[in-house]
């Protein structure tokens, strides 16, 4: 699959709707991740350099550094999550008993479940700076502020839901019941 950094949003929206295994649910994920981090960056943008707001430049520079790298690393793992699946869905047409797809399906399972697990946690990091920097940015902005966090909760929520689909394909119960175990954490965080 072409890296989502290639494509214009014309281009992945058109990618997304097509028959093609991917891009898919993952990658739609890590890009509103995205879009909600670099949103919520608009607002520090906005509110850094303003009198009103000169002793909260500080934090609000590094929260604004970090939602940069936060959005940068979750479209990193949007790309990651749709050749993830992409090679999940190779080994999934190959017979059960096919060297290829026992040697590699375990591997191809973590990383199905992986990206989306870590996109979640990059959505957690990034809500609790949104909701740390609310009484730092111009309340003219907080309905971009909300809309960040909207942004942010849906793709959570999204990844999560790759999370489930692939949590029955983890052969090894005590994992999969810790990778449930984490996910379920990861959700009550959310709120």
């Amino acid at each position: 699959m072409t890296s989502l950094r290639e494509h214009t949003i014309e281009g992945f929206i058109e990618a997304l709707a097509s028959d093609a295994p991917t891009p898919g649910g993952g990658a739609a994920a890590g890009t509103v991740a995205a879009m909600g981090m670099s949103l919520a960056g608009m607002v520090l943008s906005y509110t850094i350099g303003k009198a009103k707001f000169a002793d909260h430049d500080a934090a609000n520079t590094a929260d604004r550094d970090a939602l940069q790298d936060l959005a940068a690393h979750t479209l990193t793992l949007a790309d990651a999550d749709a050749d993830a699946y992409g090679t999940l869905n190779a080994l999934w047409k190959l017979p059960k008993d096919d060297t290829a797809r026992v040697a590699g399906w375990d591997d191809a399972v973590d990383a199905a479940i992986d990206a989306p697990m870590r996109t979640i946690g990059a959505c957690i990091d990034a809500l609790e700076r949104c909701d740390a920097m609310r009484p730092r940015t111009n309340p003219m902005l907080h309905s971009d502020l909300n809309g960040a966090l909207h942004l942010c909760m849906a793709a959570a929520h999204a990844a999560a839901e790759n999370v489930r689909v692939n949590l029955p394909l983890v052969s090894d119960t005590a994992r999969r019941n810790a990778l449930q175990a984490s996910l379920d954490t990861m959700l009550k965080a959310l709120g």
